[in-house]
């Protein structure tokens, strides 16, 4: 993120989503240090996303699958190790691979650039992150 302070980006876009944990999919703890796999989530492959830590989650924003540009968000409960969909409201931002993340203010992921598979981006989007369960 760059600019200044006392400036507004006026061109943001700003989404809300929810994230709901699944109580599917989780991981038997260890005593012992080592790698147990976790069931696999039928989520798209994917790299050049963006992983960033919320609460209990890790939140992964768009990326590339070989073929599309992505702009989903998909969460990983650190608690239940479950994968999940997040329920998004609002303006979905543009597919979008290579960008950066970071959280501000607790709970607003602030995503800007990348390249949407034609063009580099110069945009930046303020998604905020709500970690309220419903049912």
């Amino acid at each position: 993120m760059f600019g200044s302070p006392t400036r507004t980006i006026s061109s943001a876009v700003t989404t809300s989503i929810s994230l709901i944990p699944s109580s599917q999919n989780t991981l038997v703890s260890n005593t012992r240090s080592m790698w147990t796999k976790i069931q696999d989530f039928d989520t798209i492959s994917r790299c050049a996303h963006s992983a960033t830590g919320f609460s209990h989650f890790i939140v992964i924003f768009g990326g590339f699958d070989g073929v599309r540009v992505l702009s989903d968000v998909i969460l990983f409960d650190l608690e239940s190790f479950a994968w999940n969909r997040a329920q998004v409201s609002g303006t979905m931002p543009r597919p979008r691979y290579g960008h950066s993340a970071c959280l501000y203010e607790k709970n607003k992921l602030i995503v800007f650039g990348g390249h949407d598979g034609e063009n580099t981006l110069n945009s930046t989007l303020v998604i905020t992150l709500n970690d309220k369960q419903r049912k």
